[in-house]
């Protein structure tokens, strides 16, 4: 019988922002200012589930707009 991986996990503050990728005190500013991903608090412990993590991050994603001729803002000019 195979025991099911769970496809998240919960994960503290300090590792919630290397998974991240931002420093420990951006995310404590980004939930002290609501604006951060949905966390769980449980007295005075806060974790993070890594799908909302992810879920979160996704909406800051850029994708190419596919358009001929469109350059990166630092590209420089011909």
């Amino acid at each position: 019988m195979s025991v099911p991986i769970p496809l998240s996990r919960r994960v503290r503050s300090r590792e919630a922002a290397a998974h991240l990728g931002v420093g420990l005190s951006t995310l404590t500013k980004w939930r002290m200012n609501d604006t951060g991903p949905a966390y769980i608090k449980f007295g005075k412990s806060v974790v993070y589930d890594t799908a909302e993590l992810d879920a979160w991050a996704e909406h800051f994603v850029h994708r190419p707009s596919g358009k001929q001729g469109a350059r990166e803002k630092d590209e420089p000019s011909p």
